[in-house]
């Protein structure tokens, strides 16, 4: 149904419903920009708050539990400020060109319908005008109308006044009746006029303001949609970084996190054996510490049968180890030697965006504009970074840039 013929007397009321829809698509504006107010101030505190929390500088299974639960954190913070950006991009920016779009095409089609009354009450003066000339005739023809009654109910007026008077009469009424023809064809062309703009017109005008308003109430709903999208998109991520975070921490095991521990730092090396009698006697310090080492490098320990036994075993093998003292062959037997960590100049090398203090253990200080090399990044927000002097640690990944 169109509101060309339905409304076409309620110009008023459309006029405020056009007005009122314009001033919704600023409500809806509002209401995204303080949402996308609102997420980059979440952001930023909880950027700010995961940057506080570093993760240990350790691959056992419990750090990494540990590092997954700060990195949702990290991926909420990042999430947020995203759904911020693409809020203001994606919905207050076109809703703020669509709210001048709209007022503009409002404030003409309402000029059009202006015009159109103009018009008709041009056309409205002109028929009145010739209105009021028919009135004056039709005025003319009663007086003189009126002045032959008088006169030919009165038997004394002379016979040549009346005859004069009934001629003035006949003349005005004659007058009149060309006055009224006149009249009639003037009325129509005023309801030809009157027809034009209201059934042509005033409905092309009315519908124009329907299909403005539909087009208005449409792209709002589906900005509807993009701000429903850019919160969602939020909240995917973060489901994202908080499943992962759950299945590693479901995966934990607290015995293969022990054992991934010994892996990582054990020598691999037997237990230490007994201490020989002469090496325990032994005078000078530093032959003592020798025969201690060689001892505990070469001397498998093993349960005492009895302290005598174990005493004469010392004292038979004491000699041969203070003599030749030799370093204990690799655990995995003869060949070749494993070989050397990487040179610095292999691996890639990152500059520093801002200082960092590095307070935490795990954590490497470091300066803005520094050269560090980098070791790691898994895209859980911090990077493993080495110093040419050997130290390491960790730094927040967006503190540092490719050089």
């Amino acid at each position: 149904m169109g509101w060309g013929v339905e409304l076409w007397d309620k110009q008023p009321e459309i006029e405020k419903r056009t007005q009122d829809g314009i001033d919704f698509i600023a409500n809806v504006r509002t209401l995204a920009a303080k949402v996308a107010e609102i997420e980059r101030e979440s952001a930023t505190k909880l950027a700010a708050l995961a940057n506080t929390f570093p993760t240990p500088a350790s691959n056992s299974l419990f750090a990494k539990s540990w590092k997954d639960v700060v990195s949702v954190v990290s991926a909420t913070a990042t999430a947020r400020e995203q759904s911020s950006v693409a809020l203001m991009a994606e919905v207050c920016q076109p809703l703020k060109t669509l709210v001048k779009e709209k007022t503009q095409e409002r404030s003409e089609r309402l000029k059009t319908v202006a015009q159109l009354h103009a018009e008709l009450a041009k056309h409205a003066h002109v028929f009145e005008k010739k209105r009021k000339v028919y009135d004056k005739v039709e005025k003319e023809m009663l007086t003189a109308k009126a002045a032959f009654d008088k006169l030919e109910a009165n038997d004394a007026s002379p016979k040549k006044k009346v005859d004069a008077a009934r001629r003035e009469y006949a003349n005005k009424a004659q007058n009149l009746e060309d006055a009224e023809r006149q009249l009639r064809e003037d009325l129509d062309a005023f309801n030809r006029e009157r027809t034009v703009i209201y059934y042509n017109g005033m409905p092309a005008a009315f519908d124009a303001l329907q299909a403005l308003d539909e087009a208005r109430s449409d792209s709002v709903v589906t900005h509807f949609g993009q701000l429903l999208g850019c919160l969602q998109a939020s909240i995917d991520a973060s489901q994202a970084a908080l499943q992962a975070a759950r299945d590693t921490c479901h995966a934990f095991s607290k015995g293969e996190d022990s054992t991934l521990f010994i892996q990582t730092i054990g020598s691999g090396q037997p237990q230490p054996g007994d201490i020989p009698f002469e090496a325990a006697l032994a005078k000078n310090s530093k032959d003592k510490r020798q025969s201690m080492a060689v001892v505990a490098s070469s001397s498998p320990k093993t349960p005492r049968a009895s302290t005598q036994s174990n005493q004469s075993a010392a004292a038979a093998a004491a000699p041969a180890s203070v003599a030749s003292p030799t370093p204990a062959a690799p655990s995995g037997g003869g060949g070749p030697p494993p070989p050397p960590p990487p040179k610095p100049s292999a691996t890639p090398q990152v500059q520093m965006l801002y200082d960092f203090a590095g307070t935490n253990d795990g954590e490497l200080p470091t300066t803005a504009t520094e050269v560090v090399f980098l070791l790691q990044d898994d895209g859980s927000g911090w990077a493993l970074v080495a110093k040419s002097d050997g130290s390491q640690g960790y730094i927040p990944s967006s503190y540092y840039q490719q050089v």
